[in-house]
C-alpha cells in the first residue's frame, strides 16, 4: 500500500512540475473591487430629465442594477428590427425577468419616466421603427445609466 501512495504522490509531483506554468491561468482570481461603469457622459439636457428619477432611487443596489440594465438595454436597442411597441414590450419584459418584484411600487417616478421616454421618442402609434428614433432611444437611456452611475 505505501509503494502505490508513493507511486501516486511521485506522480503528481512529475505532473504539477511539468504544469506548474499553465496553472495559474486555471487558479480563478479575485476582481479588483475598483471595477467601474464607464459610460461617456452625453449632454446635459439629456441628463436634466433623469435627474429627480435617479434622485428618487435610494437603495445603491438598486441604484447600480438599474444603471446596468438601462446601459445594455441602451448599448442593443440601436440594433433591433422592431416596432415601437415590440421595443416597449422588450424593455418591460427584460425588467420583469431581471427585477421581478423587487422594485415594483417601489419608485414612483421609475415607471412613468421610462414610459415617457419611450413615448417622446417612439410616439403613441405602433410603427416601425427607424434608425433615427432606435438612436435617440439609446441616447436617453444611456443617459439615465450614466446619471444612476454618478
Amino acid at each position: 500500500m505505501s509503494n502505490r501512495i508513493r507511486l501516486l504522490g511521485g506522480v503528481c509531483l512529475i505532473l504539477i512540475a511539468f504544469f506548474w506554468n499553465d496553472l495559474g491561468s486555471i487558479i480563478p482570481t479575485i476582481p479588483d473591487e475598483n471595477n467601474e461603469i464607464i459610460i461617456d457622459k452625453p449632454d446635459m439636457e439629456d441628463v436634466a430629465n433623469w435627474a429627480s428619477v435617479s434622485d428618487s432611487i435610494t437603495d445603491p443596489m438598486d441604484k447600480l442594477k438599474l444603471c446596468v440594465f438601462n446601459k445594455i438595454f441602451a448599448d442593443r436597442v440601436a440594433g433591433y428590427g422592431a416596432t415601437a411597441q415590440q421595443i416597449n414590450d422588450i424593455y418591460v419584459d427584460a425588467a420583469k425577468n431581471i427585477f421581478g418584484d423587487s422594485i415594483k411600487g417601489k419608485y414612483e417616478q421609475l415607471s412613468p419616466a421610462t414610459q415617457e421616454a419611450m413615448k417622446s421618442v417612439l410616439g403613441n402609434e405602433d410603427h416601425k421603427a427607424t434608425q433615427k428614433e432606435k438612436d435617440e432611444l439609446s441616447k436617453k437611456f444611456m443617459s439615465f445609466a450614466w446619471y444612476l452611475n454618478n
